[in-house]
Formats: C-alpha cells, sequence, structure tokens
C-alpha cells in the first residue's frame, strides 16, 4: 500500500472496511464510547462539555475506569484529557501543575478540579 489515502480508499470497498472507517468516525464525532476518543456527547449539542477527565493513556486504571463508566451512565458529555501513568513515563508539566501529585483521575467540572477517584 502506498499511503494511508489508497488504504482508506481500498478498504472502502469492502464491508468490513466500512464499518471500521465508520467506528473511527463515531470516535471522532464523540457519539460513542471509546478509550481513544477525546470527547463525548449523548446529545445533539456540540458544545464544548462542561466536563473533563483526565484518565490514565494505557485505559487500564480501575479508579479512571470507574469514573468513565460513571460519566457515561449518567450520559454526561466530556472530553478526555490522557496522561500516562508513571509507569509509563514522566507526566507533562502541565498535569503537574493542576494536579502535584499526579494522581489519576482527576476530573475538572466548570474549571474547578477533582482528584483523588473523586
Amino acid at each position: 500500500v502506498e499511503d494511508w489515502a489508497v488504504l482508506e480508499q481500498t478498504a472502502k470497498g469492502t464491508d468490513a472496511g466500512n464499518r471500521i472507517l465508520q467506528s473511527w468516525a463515531d470516535r471522532r464525532e464523540g457519539v460513542v464510547p471509546h478509550t481513544d476518543a477525546k470527547i463525548r456527547y449523548f446529545g445533539e449539542a456540540r458544545e464544548k462539555p462542561r466536563v473533563t477527565i483526565f484518565r490514565d493513556q494505557a485505559a487500564w486504571c480501575p479508579y479512571c475506569q470507574k469514573v468513565w463508566l460513571l460519566l457515561e451512565e449518567k450520559r454526561v458529555d466530556y472530553a478526555t484529557e490522557k496522561v500516562p501513568m508513571r509507569s509509563y513515563g514522566d507526566k507533562p508539566e502541565s498535569f503537574l501543575r493542576m494536579v502535584p501529585r499526579g494522581l489519576l483521575p482527576a476530573m475538572e467540572i466548570d474549571g474547578r478540579l477533582m482528584t483523588e477517584s473523586l
């Protein structure tokens, strides 16, 4: 395959490829839950969510999963920022300025930060 555009066109020629491309589009649009999604919407509005969850980059932290599942169950629109666990590297300085101990998950609601697994 010469490049990604050629691969995408090839995928569009198959049912499986179309399903994969649609799932990627749904993640980008925030209409399905997925650990790689950067945003999640439940209604028709596409405004900036009031809630941002800072979660682990690898998506295996049980405390982050707990908060993510709660947002899903309550159908709260949210944005996601991924932060590496200590075992996977240093946390960004921007995150450490907000959460000096670097603990995850953290959540920002209307500009107010909450930590300690909420």
